[in-house]
């Protein structure tokens, strides 16, 4: 199988321990494991940025992102390579959110990707619990860091560009996780930031030929 590398940007470095025990306990152990740890500001946050700088360091074929307190399967990161060395070289799956430390099936609230839906369009790619080519995101040049000053889009801000490249986009209903509602463990400090405008004017940039490098 592929050599992978699983990607955690953090403003909450507690939340780290569920994960890394999950990831721990996987059963494909070929992985790197890097981690970004920030803290936020009045100016906004660095999540573009973080994730460029693990990129640069990352040595997989496929990167992992993963969030902090979320819970895999142990067949977790086998499922993500199964699917890219299928051909599916860029994938999300399903979290289910829970409102407590009590992890019990009762109380998870799945998102639309455990519906079964397979197919997906470039901004149905979630990178809360998603892979990817490394390859490929370096060939559209990263992460946007100039969304760094608005909050939200940066996904679907990559997945675009990716599509303009040929990339299509999967789900994998059967490679689950949980996690822990955010707003129990830290408040999204960055909602005041969001900006659909200058999401928009990206999209339209990057339609019209518009190039990016940061990695």
């Amino acid at each position: 199988m592929c050599k992978v590398s699983v990607l955690t940007p953090t403003i909450r470095p507690v939340g780290l321990k569920t994960l890394q025990e999950g990831l721990e306990e996987q059963t494909f152990q070929d992985f790197e494991w890097l981690v970004e740890v920030g803290l936020p500001n009045k100016n906004g946050h660095d999540l573009n940025k973080a994730y460029n700088r693990m990129l640069r360091r990352a040595q997989g074929e496929i990167v992992v992102s993963v969030q902090d307190y979320i819970e895999l399967q142990p067949d977790s990161i086998k499922m993500f390579c199964r699917a890219y060395e299928e051909g599916k070289r860029f994938c999300t799956a399903p979290v289910g959110k829970v409102k407590g430390i009590n992890y019990g099936t009762n109380q998870i609230k799945w998102d639309w990707r455990k519906s079964g839906k397979v197919d997906i369009e470039f901004r149905d790619w979630e990178i809360d619990f998603a892979c990817g080519s490394l390859s490929a995101i370096k060939d559209v040049g990263g992460f946007d860091e100039k969304m760094d000053g608005w909050w939200g889009f940066d996904n679907v801000n990559l997945a675009y560009r990716l599509s303009l490249h040929g990339e299509k986009f999967y789900n994998l209903p059967d490679n689950k996780a949980v996690v822990l509602d955010h707003n129990l463990c830290t408040k999204y400090p960055f909602s005041d930031k969001i900006n659909k405008k200058m999401y928009s004017k990206r999209f339209e940039d990057f339609k019209n030929g518009l190039e990016i490098n940061y990695i």
